[in-house]
């Protein structure tokens, strides 16, 4: 969203930034349609699967270039939930 480079301190294609709506559609509906699956899932809605990651904050309530930071509180797969904590502790 951003455009920021690995450095941190260069926006690279400044004019080719996203908002935070589009950037959460292309890694979700987007990626459903790309991989030929979108019948099955990308969003939540009957008849899909509800598989999602649930994460420690909101983005709509941190700043763009803070968003890759937000922890990843866990995921639902198949109804069941996995908090990230016990992840490979099984």
């Amino acid at each position: 969203m951003t455009r920021v480079g690995q450095s941190g301190s260069k926006t690279l294609g400044s004019a080719q930034t996203i908002g935070l709506e589009q950037a959460l559609h292309m890694v979700t509906m987007d990626a459903a349609y790309v991989l030929g699956i979108d019948d099955k899932m990308g969003r939540l809605e009957p008849g899909k699967l509800a598989d999602f990651t649930v994460l420690e904050r909101d983005p709509h309530d941190v700043r763009p270039a803070a968003i890759r930071d937000i922890t990843v509180w866990g995921t639902v797969l198949g109804g069941r939930v996995f908090p990230a904590a016990e992840v490979g502790q099984r």
